[in-house]
């Protein structure tokens, strides 16, 4: 059964802090009113051995094979500021666009987000969970628009921004196409010459 670690205050306005077991986040905010405590804070501590296991056994399948792209972070930017700007909760606009996800190391990472906001976490704090995928940038602009109230408005500056670095990597990569092509036809060439041209001049001079 997970354990829950909590923060409440009591009847007479002290902060206690404790740890309780609960079969989900809701039954553990129950347990924690039925003791006369108002629950402030509550993150989950522990995972079933089960749930454990088949998480790892998930993530063994798909970390060599199953990169988090940037078009599929972009787009999840773009679609979470849309559901932000409409007032959905932020648990609740995650969970939509996992379940819109590809099964996959992105939909894995989305649904651990999900959970992990879901525990107390705060969204920027889950994020910062998977660096590989929402580098420190991400992570701090998503902080800046919690704490300002403005996490929409920084969503859609972040897209922005990742759009066009999409955009300009794609140049970038087109540039260097022609300059690859040029120097991979003379080691071609170079090859020829040292392997089949060197060797019969070789044998005329001898």
């Amino acid at each position: 059964m997970p354990v829950f670690a909590f923060e409440a205050r009591d009847a007479s306005g002290q902060r206690v802090t404790r740890e309780i077991s609960a079969s989900s986040k809701e039954d553990a905010i129950k347990q924690i009113r039925s003791q006369g405590l108002r629950p402030m804070r509550i993150q989950m501590k522990a995972k079933p051995a089960t749930e454990v296991a088949s998480v790892k056994k998930k993530k063994k399948g798909i970390v060599l094979f199953d990169r988090v792209k940037l078009p599929q972070i972009v787009t999840f930017t773009t679609q979470l500021a849309t559901l932000q700007d409409a007032g959905l909760p932020i648990v609740r606009s995650v969970k939509i666009l996992a379940t819109q996800q590809r099964p996959g190391k992105f939909k894995d990472q989305l649904e651990a987000v999900a959970e992990e906001v879901e525990g107390g976490s705060t969204f920027s704090e889950a994020l910062a969970k998977f660096p590989r995928s929402f580098d420190k940038l991400y992570v701090s602009m998503v902080k800046a628009g919690e704490a300002g109230g403005v996490l929409d408005v920084i969503l859609n500056r972040l897209a922005g921004f990742m759009e066009k670095s999409q955009k300009l990597r794609k140049k970038v990569k087109g540039a260097l196409i022609y300059p690859a092509a040029v120097l991979s036809v003379a080691a071609l060439i170079l090859f020829f010459i040292m392997i089949y041209v060197v060797p019969s001049f070789k044998t005329m001079f001898a």
